[in-house]
């Protein structure tokens, strides 16, 4: 496909997508796993050149990029927890860093009304 139309699909720029292609530059991410995704190629294949070019389809909710939305409202969700109970940001990095990533889960599952409460809003996961 042209540079132009890959470009795009990778949300990038082609000049950036020129660099990485003469090795001038290293790809976020972001963009590896968009070409992993537009391309259909293994990622171990893309970084290492070892392994299967063509390796096994992700399943379909782990073969997208983040929801910046999703993610947006859970980080404000955080922030307005932490105005209101700032013991919050006394448990360990890690334990944020998880307790952050269970309200991502829980953002992308069930609807709110199927009765499970939302991690961020639940003063057990603040304390």
């Amino acid at each position: 496909m042209p540079r132009a139309e890959a470009a795009v699909r990778l949300n990038t720029h082609p000049v950036t997508l020129g660099t990485y292609e003469r090795g001038a530059a290293l790809p976020t991410a972001e963009v590896l796993i968009a070409m992993r995704e537009v391309y259909a190629i293994s990622l171990d294949w893309l970084i290492s050149g070892v392994g299967e070019m063509r390796g096994p389809a992700l399943p379909p909710d782990q073969n997208r990029l983040p929801d910046r939305g999703r993610l947006r409202a859970l980080f404000q969700a955080f922030i307005d927890t932490v105005a209101r109970q700032p013991a919050t940001l006394q448990k360990k990095p890690e334990e944020l860093a998880d307790w952050l990533l269970r309200g991502y889960d829980w953002m992308g599952g069930p609807s709110p009304d199927d009765g499970s409460p939302h991690p961020v809003n639940t003063t057990k996961e603040a304390d």
